[in-house]
């Protein structure tokens, strides 16, 4: 499982990034926000039903306490949107290459 780890300062392009995450085609995620941003970050995290840790923090502490609260295997920080199929290209493996040429 994926832990996507979002420090939120605003909420500017957040509804953007939270969209971007439900369209990938591999759903094997959990959504971690660390909202240090107000009402408006919280109202958008509960509307897409990811978890949100609220503290009032600067960047960098928002992404340790992101990744304290992940449960998955593998961790993916997050500030800016990401094309579909994104996390699945992520673990998909990689080519192997014929040492024997």
């Amino acid at each position: 499982m994926f832990s996507i780890q979002i420090p939120a300062l605003h909420g500017r392009y957040l509804r953007n990034v939270l969209e971007s995450i439900r369209s990938q085609t591999l759903q094997d995620y959990e959504v971690v926000v660390v909202n240090s941003g107000g009402e408006q970050i919280s109202d958008l995290v509960k509307e897409f039903g990811f978890k949100e840790v609220r503290k009032y923090v600067k960047l960098l502490e928002a992404r340790y306490l992101a990744n304290g609260e992940s449960k998955g295997d593998y961790a993916l920080l997050l500030d800016e949107t990401f094309e579909e199929g994104r996390i699945r290209g992520l673990i998909q493996e990689p080519p192997r290459h014929d040492d024997n040429r």
